[in-house]
């Protein structure tokens, strides 16, 4: 199987860059060898349109409608290529898919609705009755028959292949039936695009794009957004082909609030890019502080009422002194960006048995027969529900968290929640703009939905790996008019430069200047500043040089350009941009010391300690220059000068190995043998043992020692007596 759909991609690899001879060959042979008469003999005749057209075109004859044809032919190669994919994978894989198609293949999605809509209709009787006359247990029990339901129509539309018009018709009028619950239908949308990232389908495209545009419920329809976005850029090579996903996002144009929602979705796609990030940084960052904070704070004010905390002295300084208020702040301010600062904290609450069922990882939080089993559930439901900036798949964990947390911690985050949740959405509904956030709230929130099922999901890995993606809707042709503009590049190359995306942050910026044809000088410096944080300086040089005949005076600037030829080892211009940075910037610590650093690169040691020991008396602490006077003074044979140096950072500062050995060295030059070895020594116990390190650290000083006149035989044996010392000390090493 692996073999024949190594031959499906190489066909594919040709249709792409539109070498239809060799794909319709490929595609015959394998339908040939298959036996699949059907795709074999659509493929003759589309081979004989194909020889018949490039006749035309040899003969120059004038054909209006060409491209039209050669479009057609297309798409039909690429349903076959499709239909033998899935023929194959239908025999061996284990694909999550194909097992479940094989359950509902044969199966009618329409009796399914049919059936489901009888469901409906019956739930309405059983609730038109007064509430005490109702009968709850029948009720439940209808209920937990309409999830089944809801479940099995996710599947089948999961897995059919390809969606009749009237099917697809279908879903779209169901949509915008009032009478089916709103938590269904995102259901449907979902499928849709699963679907769809499965298989290319046109009518289930269309079908997405037609729900946005319906009357139904504003969830169901920007879900219906997202997932024709996402599938349009899977599958931008196809939907380039398809007039009629042209026609219809032509139609969308013209509704006003299309742009906006498409731009929304573009942007919260790209700031997914981060989530791994956000969660790396509460993993090791944010949550070990609190824990910090919980043992050294909570053990302080054991007796103080939590409810005075927010207005404590003590607490609000030990909130300080530790750092966490600061980072508290960092992280509201992403999350209030639609950062999703919650992934860390509900990533391992994804093993309850709820989220072994494929359907509810796109399940909108309701108030369902499954999950609802007494006042307290309803309690705690109703609160989970009114938190604005938790996504549907997280109130889930949440809920059977804290459904089974004990009474006294589930009483403070009853209240908690409450009271949070009251503010928030006291604060959202201030909003001017309340409508336009409510919009690009649902489009986030599904967007986290989408992101944890695609990366947490037990099966993960037989679904395609949606996330993994760099998401440039700039690629869809359908779409680029619309998003490809100053305003939304710009948008786009600012999030990824201040995250470090730094690749993507050069592609979006040169971008911006196609629509800056004036080169605005600040995207130069900051393409620059990408291609040096990537290491590569000499490119980072031509958008510095660029910039700075704009702003030639530019300190930041200079001082890059500087960094980068030290960086490829131009000390020479190096030093000319640091002297240059000087004389904008008297008297710069950091531009002094690099000065120093040129000199002596350049072999200048005498002009290298002028300038150490100038950032000596600019600098109170004194540590930056006393390492780099020691080793010129070395260098120069002033051997007293830098062992008083050399004393200072091992008594007065951390020092390293390397000041270790240094030392080491200018005491052995100088003759001091016994304190030079006890300080290799040193340098050997900050290795912690490793032999081989030392050594070869030592081996790089050599040439210097040897300039400096000390005899090999005893740098070997200063060498070996330190490897003795230690191993004296620390026999069992």
């Amino acid at each position: 199987m692996n073999d024949k759909l190594e031959t499906l991609r190489i066909a594919e690899a040709f249709l792409k860059k539109n070498q239809l001879t060799q794909a319709i060959e490929i595609l015959i042979k394998v339908a040939q060898d298959a036996a699949i008469w059907d795709l074999t003999q659509k493929l003759s005749h589309i081979r004989m349109s194909y020889e018949f057209m490039l006749s035309y075109f040899q003969q120059g004859v004038e054909d209006e409608k060409r491209s039209q044809v050669l479009s057609g032919i297309k798409i039909s190669l690429y349903e076959i290529l499709d239909s033998l994919s899935v023929h194959f994978c239908a025999q061996n894989s284990m694909k999550l898919y194909y097992t479940t198609r094989t359950t509902y293949i044969h199966l009618d999605l329409n009796e399914m609705m049919s059936s489901y809509a009888g469901l409906l209709r019956k739930r309405y009787l059983l609730l038109s009755v007064k509430d005490d006359e109702r009968n709850l247990s029948a009720i439940k029990s209808l209920e937990y028959d309409m999830a089944k339901y809801e479940t099995d129509i996710f599947r089948k539309i999961w897995t059919t292949e390809r969606l009749s018009p009237q099917v697809a018709a279908l879903l779209v009028d169901a949509a915008s039936n009032a009478d089916i619950p709103s938590h269904a239908l995102c259901l449907v949308t979902s499928a849709l695009l699963l679907a769809l990232l499965e298989v290319y389908d046109e009518q289930k495209l269309l079908a997405l794009l037609s729900i946005y545009s319906s009357s139904a419920p504003l969830e169901v329809r920007l879900r219906a957004l997202v997932g024709a976005a996402l599938a349009m850029f899977v599958h931008d090579h196809r939907v380039s082909l398809s007039k009629p996903v042209g026609d219809r996002i032509a139609a969308l144009s013209d509704e006003s609030s299309f742009s906006h929602d498409i731009e929304t979705v573009f942007i919260r796609l790209v700031k997914a890019r981060n989530t791994q990030n956000i969660a790396n940084k509460m993993q090791s960052d944010f949550l070990p502080s609190i824990k910090s904070l919980q043992s050294d704070i909570l053990k302080d004010l054991k007796d103080v009422d939590p409810a005075d905390l927010a207005e404590n002295p003590e607490w609000q300084e030990k909130l300080e002194d530790s750092g966490l208020a600061r980072k508290m702040e960092e992280l509201n301010e992403i999350q209030m960006q639609g950062g999703d600062v919650l992934i860390a904290a509900f990533s391992h609450l994804k093993s309850f048995p709820f989220f072994n069922t494929i359907s509810n990882w796109f399940l909108p939080f309701h108030m369902s027969a499954s999950i609802i089993n007494g006042k307290n559930d309803e309690l705690l439901f109703r609160a989970l529900s009114a938190v604005p900036y938790m996504c549907h798949s997280d109130k889930y964990s949440a809920f059977f968290s804290m459904r089974s947390a004990p009474s006294d911690k589930y009483s403070a985050m009853m209240g908690q929640l409450s009271s949070q949740s009251e503010a928030l959405n006291e604060e959202i509904s201030s909003e001017i703009d309340a409508t336009e956030k409510l919009r690009d709230s649902i489009i986030n929130l599904y967007i986290q939905d989408l992101y944890r099922f695609f990366n947490l999901f037990s099966r993960r890995r037989d679904f395609y790996q949606l996330f993994s993606t760099k998401f440039n809707l700039l690629t869809v042709p359908h779409l680029a008019p619309i998003l490809n503009n100053e305003r939304m590049i710009s948008l786009v190359a600012e999030f990824y430069f201040k995250n470090k995306f730094f690749d993507d942050a050069i592609y979006y910026f040169n971008r911006l200047l196609e629509h800056k044809p004036a080169h605005t000088p600040l995207i130069l410096q900051k393409i620059g500043f990408a291609y040096q944080n990537k290491g590569q300086f000499q490119k980072a040089l031509d958008y510095y040089s660029r910039y700075e005949l704009a702003f030639d005076g530019d300190l930041w600037n200079t001082k890059h350009m500087a960094s980068c030829y030290s960086a490829i080892k131009d000390n020479r211009r190096a030093l000319e941009y640091y002297r240059k940075a000087d004389g904008i910037s008297p008297d710069n610590l950091g531009v002094n010391l690099s000065i120093g650093h040129c000199l002596l690169e350049l072999g200048q040691t005498d002009e290298a300690l002028k300038y150490y020991f100038k950032t000596s008396f600019l600098n109170d602490s004194k540590h930056k220059s006393w390492r780099p006077i020691a080793w010129c003074s070395f260098l120069n044979g002033n051997y007293e000068q830098s062992c008083k140096y050399y004393s200072q950072i091992v008594l007065q500062d951390s020092p390293s190995a390397q000041d270790f050995l240094n030392y080491g060295h200018a005491l052995l030059a100088s003759g001091n043998h016994k304190d030079a070895i006890a300080n290799y020594y040193s340098a050997l116990v900050n290795l912690n043992g490793d032999f081989n390190k030392f050594v070869d650290m030592f081996r790089t000083d050599i040439p210097v020692l040897a300039g400096k006149r000390v005899p090999h035989d005893v740098i070997a044996l200063a060498i070996d007596s330190a490897i003795l010392q230690y191993k004296n000390n620390f026999p069992q090493q």
